[in-house]
């Protein structure tokens, strides 16, 4: 019975070991697995950070990219609003040299009518002293000059 239980006891240690062998080739393909696994999540990982370092630089110029078309845009629209203001602002200076020319258009006839009044009132006396009524002895030499006058035209034809 000794012996036998040497037997038995033999054969629990060989079939523990052979268990705990079968349990570290077991736990060796296991850990080989993980390893395995764990490499492969690596390469993911790195494939991600990648991927995600080329969407952070294309966001980057994404976003630069807007930052340019802002700027275009506002500067367009800054131009815009200037030739706007500018237009507004020769419209305006027009019609500001539109009503000072009117202005000085009206002050200029008003002081023309006033100098011409002037004129004929000054005028209107020396009109009256320079048409002095002819006196009987001017009409009757006006005459006798303008009958010599015919009577040598009437010499000069006959003869």
């Amino acid at each position: 019975m000794n012996e036998d239980y040497l037997q038995d006891a033999d054969a629990m240690i060989r079939a523990n070991g052979e268990a705990e062998a079968l349990e570290t080739i077991t736990l060796r393909e296991t850990a080989k697995t993980y390893a395995q696994q764990l490499e492969k999540m690596e390469a993911l990982y790195e494939k991600n950070a990648a991927a995600i370092e080329e969407l952070r630089r294309m966001n980057e110029e994404a976003a630069a990219s807007m930052r340019l078309a802002a700027e275009a845009a506002a500067a367009n629209d800054t131009e815009k609003n200037l030739s706007e203001r500018i237009r507004q602002s020769d419209d305006f200076s027009h019609k500001e040299n539109v009503r000072v020319y009117r202005n000085i258009q009206a002050s200029t006839d008003q002081m023309l009518q006033k100098q011409l009044q002037e004129i004929r009132a000054e005028i209107a006396p020396l009109k009256e002293e320079r048409t002095p009524k002819a006196s009987p002895v001017q009409i009757l030499t006006f005459i006798a000059v303008l009958a010599v006058a015919a009577l040598q035209i009437l010499l000069l034809l006959r003869g």
